[in-house]
């Protein structure tokens, strides 16, 4: 009986489960671009022969940051403090792309 019980409540519950591996499966591979091209252009940007002044330290600040401050935190602040900077609200999934 308790099985059974189990097994009804696994079934019911399996389009919300699918629904939240798609959510996240499509935040995955939306950060998973965002990050090879910001990479890409940060990394490019950094390359000592293009001598860009000053731009080199302000990408090590921003690597040491991000680099320094858990994911969690970043969440957060992207989440609480990003909308009242840039002066609208962000929906949860857009917030937690930006910071991821």
């Amino acid at each position: 009986m308790v099985l059974s019980k189990s097994m009804t409540l696994v079934m019911q519950s399996m389009p919300q489960f699918l629904h939240g591996v798609l959510v996240t499966v499509s935040i995955a591979i939306a950060v998973f671009l965002i990050g090879i091209l910001g990479g890409l252009v940060l990394g490019l940007a950094n390359c000592n022969k293009l001598k860009l002044r000053g731009l080199g330290g302000v990408i090590d600040l921003y690597v040491l940051v991000v680099r320094g401050t858990p994911s969690y935190v970043q969440i957060l602040l992207a989440y609480f403090v990003l909308p009242e900077i840039i002066g609208f609200n962000l929906s949860p999934i857009g917030a937690g792309t930006i910071a991821l």
